[in-house]
């Protein structure tokens, strides 16, 4: 959770390139991604590592080693740099500190779309304003956190996405 609050901050002061800036979409956690070293190595590559003498069971923890590895080292970078983003451009009177609210979803969240209603343990609502969409697994009462940036608000629902909204 703190490493997304932290990219949260920052993002809300790079607000606007949020979308489209590679920057800010690559501090994501890579280790969900990550289709193994048999995927990311050429054929000729695996054999001359010597991964080919692997078992699946092996290779399955080798992989695992290596998604934990980069997945961690890319949350450390992501959060040392948005933190120190965030720090500078307050030092520097750029932005004022972004308002952040962190509270839990009522109910099980299995996704939106552009006509919901957030409902949050504090009793605040929340409506997306993107027109935008998403469906995840259906998770009970998840954190979530809502940061202010310079063209309203964000919603980032752990294990869900993200997305604009505004309070009701």
């Amino acid at each position: 959770m703190r490493a997304l609050r932290v990219f949260l901050m920052a993002a809300a002061v790079a607000a606007p390139c949020w979308t489209g800036c590679p920057a800010l979409r690559a501090q994501a956690p890579a280790g969900e991604d990550f289709p193994g070293v048999k995927g990311v190595l050429t054929p000729q590559q695996f054999s001359a590592a010597g991964l080919d003498k692997l078992s699946p069971e092996e290779r399955a923890k080798l992989d695992g080693a290596l998604r934990d590895y980069f997945s961690g080292a890319t949350r450390r970078v992501a959060d040392q740099a948005a933190s120190q983003a965030v720090s500078q451009a307050v030092k520097e009177k750029r932005v004022q500190p972004p308002t952040l609210i962190e509270s839990r979803l009522v109910g099980t969240f299995s996704g939106w779309k552009e006509t919901t209603v957030f409902i949050l343990e504090n009793g605040e609502h929340w409506k997306v304003t993107d027109g935008s969409s998403g469906h995840y697994a259906p998770v009970a009462n998840p954190p979530v956190l809502v940061v202010r940036d310079v063209f309203g608000f964000k919603m980032a629902i752990s294990g869900g996405g993200i997305m604009r909204v505004r309070k009701l």
